[in-house]
């Protein structure tokens, strides 16, 4: 089973521990120009755990922000319940401007 296809059955997998889920979600971070692994990491950005949709964050990082993916982070930036979820939505936004600005 390749890596890609691995990964994205565990961040489909309902039975996994959130702790883990995040783990996973964090190291999706290798394959985040990948459609699949996108929309995958975006649905996590609704996990009722904030450890999996913190860890979501982290593996958007690097992940071409489309107009999708900046208004989930966004939402999450402005309205998520968890303030360490906020900030890291709001690095991420900021860190891809920068970049958008550099390029």
């Amino acid at each position: 089973m390749s890596a890609l296809i691995e990964l994205l059955a565990k961040l489909r997998d309902p039975t996994l521990p959130p702790c883990d889920l995040t783990f996973v979600a964090e190291d999706a971070a290798q394959f985040n120009n990948e459609p699949e692994v996108v929309d995958a990491l975006l649905s996590l950005l609704n996990h009722e755990s904030r450890v999996v949709r913190e860890g979501a964050l982290l593996g958007l990082r690097g992940a071409r922000l489309t107009f999708k993916v900046r208004h989930a982070v966004s939402a999450l930036a402005n309205s998520d319940e968890s303030l360490a979820v906020r900030q890291v939505a709001n690095e991420l936004l900021e860190r891809r401007s920068e970049h958008d600005v550099a390029e």
